[in-house]
């Protein structure tokens, strides 16, 4: 007989209640580290992402079985100090406390949710381990410039660049956002002229035929309302918002309680489709914060709640195109840092080329404002207040690690040319010339701080909320 069932499980440390309801706790995260190897009595330092704070850092040694026995069964809580997302962590004094080997580095916060584990070696002699995503900071090698002959310098930091973010990877810390969010319109993969609709307060998947019809295919995306993640408010009637209800779509009334915002709350990942026949925006889907591993689904034309069955319909059906809003309202929008809640701004008054970048208190003011527009193979964001463009440095070559991102007037190069790709409840800006990623230099939380590139971490410097 051939059993092919599984089971996956939660152990009840994972999950925060509220209301009545469960919903998944948002997870520390170490999102590099100063190296993947340490010896005995040595110290390493990693940057810590962590809404809870932190409480312990221990080593698991990975398991080693013979007959069914775990010979290396072993939990060390290490000491450890903090400065900021800095932790710097001791490592055993010896082999007979702990031997050499490879163990998993774990960070526990005050509420007793565990990061994900990263594995590193223990003891002279015993090799990095290889890893799927890269923790490890590289040194800045860049410096700045523009891709048309700027004059500016910047960026020549000389260290990787850390993180914040939520440890679910949602990435957002500041509560529901209140102020108009960004508007799109959600376009189904599989179905590239079909929108969703709110049909009277239920979703359905339609070709909007009719001015009302497109403005009931406009949504606007905002800061989930639990305060992770991403909401999706009604564009023509304030504080209604996009959710589900006995796994149907509807579009209904905040009426405040934990149960309405945790149902009109997503988690915006990368497509289950992998990419998406609609070409018009990301390709992404949408997954329930209340009931993980459930995703909005289109059937029948209608929207609703549902559990991947592994087919190929499915996957398709769970797509969408963020498009360019339906009822064609203005797409202006502010470009707010996950890890700091500050917005990226030109300088006041400043219109002229190489003017800097950097992240300020968000007022909405036109120097914070920026204006999408197609180039060259990716998106141009242009600087509402002084109509140039947010532009990577080329003018001291070769562009690297740390080269100093600037406004400079439009001019439709690579170097202008920016993706947007889905991590936590924003985006990755991601360079078409070079592959780095608009980065809020040394993970500042501070207003004033200047933006570079930097290799891409998925981190929440690195990621960008619009509204």
């Amino acid at each position: 007989m051939s059993n092919q069932n599984a089971e996956v499980y939660y152990p009840p440390y994972l999950f925060t209640a509220g209301n009545g309801a469960a919903a998944l706790a948002p997870r520390p995260q170490v999102v590099s580290l100063s190296a993947l190897q340490v010896s005995h009595g040595q110290s390493l330092q990693f940057e810590l992402a962590s809404q809870n704070g932190l409480s312990q850092v221990v080593l698991v040694g990975t398991s080693l079985v013979t007959y069914s026995f775990n010979s290396t069964q072993r939990r060390y809580s290490a000491s450890f100090s903090q400065s900021g997302n800095a932790v710097t962590v001791q490592a055993p004094a010896s082999g007979n406390v702990a031997p050499p080997g490879y163990y998993q580095l774990v960070a526990i916060d005050r509420n007793g949710v565990p990061s994900p584990g990263i594995i590193v070696a223990l003891g002279d002699g015993v090799a990095a381990p290889a890893q799927a995503t890269s923790y490890v900071a590289q040194a800045a090698t860049g410096t700045g410039g523009t891709g048309t002959g700027g004059t500016g310098t910047g960026g020549t930091g000389t260290g990787g660049t850390g993180t914040g973010g939520t440890g679910t990877g949602t990435g957002t810390t500041g509560g529901a956002v209140t102020a108009a969010g960004t508007p799109v319109s959600l376009q189904a993969s599989n179905f590239p002229t079909y929108y969703l609709m709110n049909a009277g307060g239920t979703v359905k998947l339609a070709v909007p035929g009719s001015t009302a019809d497109r403005q009931q295919a406009t949504f606007r995306v905002v800061t989930g309302l639990t305060g992770q993640g991403v909401s999706f408010a009604s564009s023509t009637t304030a504080g209604q918002y996009l959710r589900h209800q006995n796994f149907q779509g509807y579009v209904q009334g905040n009426d405040g309680s934990d149960g309405f915002k945790q149902d009109a709350t997503f988690t915006q990942v990368n497509s289950l489709a992998g990419s998406c026949s609609c070409t018009s925006g990301q390709c992404v889907s949408y997954q329930s914060v209340n009931y993980p591993g459930m995703y909005l689904r289109h059937r029948n034309f209608s929207l609703g709640l549902a559990q991947p069955d592994g087919s190929d319909l499915f996957k398709q059906d769970a797509s969408f195109c963020v498009a360019p809003p339906q009822d064609g309202s203005a797409a202006d929008e502010v470009l707010r840092a996950s890890h700091s809640n500050l917005c990226l701004s030109g300088p006041t008054g400043g219109t002229g080329d190489a003017t800097s970048v950097t992240q300020q208190t968000c007022t909405g003011a036109a120097e914070q404002r920026w204006r999408r527009q197609p180039a060259n193979g990716g998106t141009a964001f242009i600087n509402v207040a002084s109509g140039r463009c947010l532009d990577l440095n080329l003018s001291n070559p070769p562009v690297g690690a740390g080269t100093q991102i600037f406004q400079w007037a439009c001019n439709g190069g690579t170097n202008q040319s920016w993706t947007p790709k889905a991590q936590g409840s924003g985006n990755a800006l991601v360079s078409a010339y070079a592959n780095y990623c608009v980065d809020v230099w040394g993970a500042s939380t501070q207003a004033g701080a200047g933006v570079a590139a930097w290799n891409c971490h998925g981190g929440g410097n690195q990621t960008f909320l619009s509204r």
